[in-house]
């Protein structure tokens, strides 16, 4: 062990030094989402005295000092504050204030630690985003972070097809193979033992692959789009209906803004006419699904039933503490009184060892009407920003389709969002606040600009517009 933390750090050390000179800091947010997705906790950890220490934390350890070293560079520039930088920080504000007044020694388990949800949800996102808000951003930085981040959405496409098929000899890290550590073991999982997780990465991974594949020759789109195809399975095989969702809202907003005209209407009402029967008719078979060898198709039934019993909990600690909560991290052990709640037919009782299973209601009962509205507030902001540079005619396109890109992935962040606590999963977060400060980072352009938004989107065989210098989408005049 000692050999291995040895090790670790030179390479930390090695990674820290290349950025600090040369390197591009918006690409190491990029390789820290991803080293920390793949080498966390059940890759490697070790202590140095008190400080428990991962390769992750290394990492960010050089992407901080990078990125200090670099401040006063060209490869920084400070921008204006936005609403959202706002909306942001009083939110991390509220959230500290919340945790350390209610803050007591608790057996919580599942690492559910308020301090570390604190730390690794907010804190460090936090950071993320301010270093990609400040960093220069220009159309090769982003064509290599969506490389990065389409390749790796790859790889996790074949991870999810090994696991599923127990083709444990093509699964890497290992620890993906050990059903003893983690959850969701039969099911897609990924490195972070979690469906739900590998599932929101692979959309991303799959709308990188589509920005990339997007900007390149009409071969390298047909290529794009032939490997976008094996996504769906991939997603589909992770079995978790909220990842569902929030892949099929950001395909939907991806497909809205590529298609123009006729086209576009035919499409929107072919998937209303799509849900209207399809759904009502298999509701049983969404409902109740067998997910694993684990899980009966009763267990599935059950766990949208518990939502119920959430959302009920949630209300009435909400009456009880409306303005600022019960506090950050304290849902699992303020909820136990108000199970003996018996005015309903609900069991209530089934969520006593859970935490809470919805972000949105989590924020409410926890922090109250303060922290929800800032929390909302923070993600109306990044879709309002997102969806003015997606429209903003004027723009280079390789702007606009990344608001395009932005809006489809805070829709597949709330699609999983609405069904789990997503502050217990870092990793979304982190990614997510990351990619709102590249939004962020480019929207003073979209405020200098004067020029009517844009209402048609088309692809290359439409009229180019003169600012276009781009191949692939293209304003439709």
């Amino acid at each position: 062990m000692t050999f291995l933390v040895i090790i670790t750090i030179l390479v930390g050390l090695i990674w820290s030094a290349v950025l600090v000179r040369r390197g591009s800091v918006l690409l190491g947010c990029t390789l820290f989402l991803l080293v920390g997705y793949i080498f966390g906790h059940h890759f490697a950890h070790f202590r140095i005295g008190p400080v428990p220490l991962t390769i992750d934390r290394i990492f960010l350890v050089g992407l901080v000092i990078a990125a200090a070293w670099q401040w006063k560079t060209p490869a920084f520039s400070i921008k204006p504050w936005t609403a959202t930088d706002w909306f942001l920080v009083a939110l991390v504000g509220v959230l500290s204030a919340s945790t350390m007044l209610n803050l007591r020694p608790l057996n919580v388990p599942d690492g559910g630690s308020p301090t570390w949800r604190l730390i690794s949800s907010y804190w460090i996102p936090l950071a993320l985003y301010w270093i990609a808000k400040q960093s220069h951003i220009d159309r090769r930085q982003l064509r290599m972070v969506t490389a990065v981040f389409g390749s790796f959405g790859i790889w996790l496409v074949v991870t999810a097809f090994a696991e599923i098929t127990q083709q444990w000899w093509a699964v890497w890290p290992r620890y993906i193979a050990d059903p003893t550590i983690g959850i969701h073991f039969g099911r897609a999982r990924g490195p972070m033992l979690m469906a739900a997780s590998m599932g929101i990465y692979l959309t991303v991974g799959g709308l990188a692959l589509w920005y990339r594949g997007a900007d390149g020759s009409r071969f390298a789109r047909l290529g794009t789009y032939g490997l976008l195809a094996l996504f769906v399975p991939a997603v589909f095989v992770t079995y978790t209906r909220s990842t569902w969702l929030g892949a099929a809202g950001a395909a939907l907003i991806v497909l809205l803004f590529s298609l123009r005209g006729t086209w576009r209407y035919l499409a929107m009402g072919g998937i209303m006419a799509a849900a209207i029967l399809i759904v009502p008719a298999q509701w049983d078979r969404i409902v109740s699904f067998q997910r694993d060898q684990y899980h009966t198709a009763s267990d599935t039934r059950h766990s949208v039933h518990q939502r119920k019993s959430f959302a009920y909990v949630s209300w009435q600690m909400f009456k009880d503490h409306p303005i600022f909560g019960c506090g950050f991290g304290r849902f699992y052990d303020k909820k136990l009184p108000y199970l003996n709640d018996r005015r309903q037919p609900m069991e209530l009782n089934s969520i006593r060892n859970l935490h809470h299973h919805n972000t949105i209601l989590s924020v409410l009962t926890e922090t109250g009407i303060v922290g929800l509205a800032l929390f909302l507030a923070v993600l109306t902001s990044i879709g309002l920003s997102a969806w003015r540079m997606a429209r903003a005619s004027s723009l280079p396109i390789w702007i606009r389709r990344y608001g395009v890109f932005m809006l489809a992935v805070e829709t597949t962040y709330l699609g999983s969002a609405l069904f789990h606590d997503l502050s217990f999963s870092p990793a979304e977060h982190m990614m997510l606040f990351f990619f709102a400060g590249v939004t962020t980072s480019l929207y003073p352009r979209v405020l200098s600009s004067q020029v009517p938004v844009v209402r048609k989107w088309a692809p290359d065989s439409a009229v180019h517009a003169p600012q276009s210098d781009t191949p692939g989408w293209s304003v439709a005049t």
